[in-house]
């Protein structure tokens, strides 16, 4: 008889657990739900037409298996650049210095000197457009004699750097408008020519540009895309790939975008939901009732 209640006991334990599910159910099915997302984002991007990356100097177009790479800046963009870095370097290597000078300062502004003398005989024959050498010379110019005076001197007077800084700033402003000309100028004729190479497909063109955090704001390339392709945000057919220097994972944001957004569509009439935090709302709400003191 015992053994009959002892047999019926083990089978109504062994039926209740038959019958209740696993307690880590619900972590088997969103560890299932992260591969399926995985799945579905390279779905995705392989449906979602030709796609035009921005790599810094390099345009890449990637339509299918087929890959295309070109760089397209022109020199006189890096001539400018060249010549603008040289009073930043300066900045960065003095700023907060005030005071003696240390001798890896002193050293390092030696050198500083010493190359560009080097290279100012060499300036008008380096492809700046056309009216700004003059400019060159005076921002290279200005450089070499703040560094040479604090060279003579031994010691960085308060205020003097960021006084030259003020003066040179309007110079760099001028030189990043006529850099800003030259790249627009190169990157509208290179995406004029894919243009008539994609044909039909041109319209199902998604753009990501690739860069660093503080570029991030109305960013050179990404503006000319938005107004291109009529997107007022970047999010939709234009997406800014931040700091991810590799192309494969910039891909993968794209993707991120492509199913995120019509996940957002779909649950919340919203292409744009999950463009952020999916708590954001609801933290809104809670900090509205209950302000952080």
């Amino acid at each position: 008889m015992r053994m009959l209640l002892a047999l019926a006991a083990i089978l109504a334990v062994a039926g209740a657990r038959a019958d209740a599910p696993p307690p880590d159910a619900l972590a088997k099915t969103n560890a299932d739900f992260r591969v399926m997302y995985s799945d579905a984002k390279a779905r995705a991007l392989a449906s979602a037409g030709p796609v035009l990356l921005v790599e810094g100097d390099t345009l890449v177009l990637r339509d299918g298996a087929a890959r295309k790479a070109v760089k397209f800046l022109p020199p006189g963009y890096s001539a400018l650049k060249e010549v603008s870095h040289v009073p930043l370097a300066l900045f960065v290597l003095l700023n907060g210095a005030e005071g003696p000078l240390v001798d890896p300062t002193r050293k390092a502004l030696e050198g500083l000197v010493s190359e560009v003398k080097r290279a100012r005989p060499s300036l008008g024959a380096r492809p700046f457009p056309k009216g700004t050498l003059a400019r060159q010379e005076q921002v290279l110019d200005a450089s070499v004699a703040l560094a040479e005076r604090i060279i003579g001197r031994g010691a960085v007077a308060p205020g003097e750097v960021s006084g030259f800084a003020r003066r040179t700033g309007p110079l760099l402003e001028a030189n990043a408008e006529d850099a800003a000309a030259l790249e627009l100028q190169a990157l509208q004729k290179q995406v004029e020519a894919w243009r008539v190479k994609l044909g039909s497909a041109w319209p199902r063109l998604h753009v990501v540009v690739m860069g660093s955090h503080m570029a991030r704001t109305n960013e050179i390339s990404l503006q000319y895309f938005e107004r291109l392709l009529g997107e007022s945000d970047e999010g939709g057919r234009v997406v800014f790939a931040e700091g991810l220097w590799d192309e494969e994972k910039a891909l993968d944001l794209l993707a991120t975008h492509l199913l995120d957004g019509a996940a957002g569509e779909a649950f919340f009439g919203n292409a744009v939901r999950l463009h952020e935090d999916m708590l954001a709302e609801g933290a809104r709400k809670y900090l509205d009732a209950h302000p952080p003191r």
